[in-house]
């Protein structure tokens, strides 16, 4: 599925996947998981696996597992490995996955360093990682703390362009937040950590790519940030 499907295309894609929940319905065969691409906007991820949940709830298969095996966004024109517009995206897209419900697994399309409009984590040309790869990295902080946390957006999550997600450490007082502007405009950030401060804050935006900073109330157009408590 595209982020601006032809309206043709997306009425095939939606007969075929409609005709595989008729055929599993009435042959009834092992299904562990279901699977499917999106080369989608982040505000799209949530809408596409629920209306995948409905129809296969509606097959008899509502408790398989639901994995977006193939996704990437934005314009990857030119050196967009560099582009800040292109990793704000990203990273937007990772917070929309988690909070998708009726999402288990989703795998970026992909990790390669190459020139290639489907290789957004690496420079091809200085051998080193672009802005996006910094997305992965500063969910993988969370990922490993293990447990997540509530996190709400006024406007609800992607509003102006604004995600954030977070997590804590089980035996410890250990949490971070990851937060994204995803617009092209700056976004003021009036963020409730429940009366705690982080101890440590790195930022990627046009001008910088994992740099340090001290927390800002204000985060740069097209920007991220991750920031970690203690």
């Amino acid at each position: 599925m595209s982020g601006e499907p032809v309206p043709e295309e997306e009425a095939y894609r939606e007969r075929c996947f409609e005709s595989f929940c008729d055929f599993i319905k009435e042959r009834r065969p092992p299904l562990d998981f279901f699977s499917f691409h999106g080369y989608i906007n982040p505000d799209l991820v949530a809408p596409h696996t629920d209306y995948h949940r409905r129809m296969l709830r509606k097959a008899g298969y509502g408790n398989v597992e639901i994995h977006l095996n193939e996704w990437l966004c934005g314009d990857r024109s030119g050196y967009f490995w560099r582009r800040a517009s292109l990793s704000s995206v990203i990273a937007a897209f990772i917070a929309a996955c988690q909070h998708a419900k009726n999402l288990k697994i989703a795998n970026i399309y992909d990790a390669k360093c190459a020139l290639s409009a489907y290789a957004p984590l690496f420079d091809p040309i200085l051998k080193k990682p672009g802005k996006a790869f910094y997305a992965l990295k500063y969910f993988n902080a969370l990922y490993r703390l293990g447990k997540a946390v509530k996190c709400e957006v006024d406007g609800g999550q992607g509003a102006d362009g604004l995600w954030c997600v977070a997590a804590k450490a089980a035996k410890s007082p250990s949490a971070a937040a990851f937060i994204v502007n995803d617009s092209p405009a700056p976004c003021r950030i009036d963020a409730d950590f429940g009366g705690r401060r982080p101890v440590s804050c790195r930022i990627v935006d046009a001008t910088r790519t994992d740099a340090g900073i001290d927390f800002t109330d204000t985060l740069p157009p097209h920007s991220f940030m991750l920031a970690e408590f203690n």
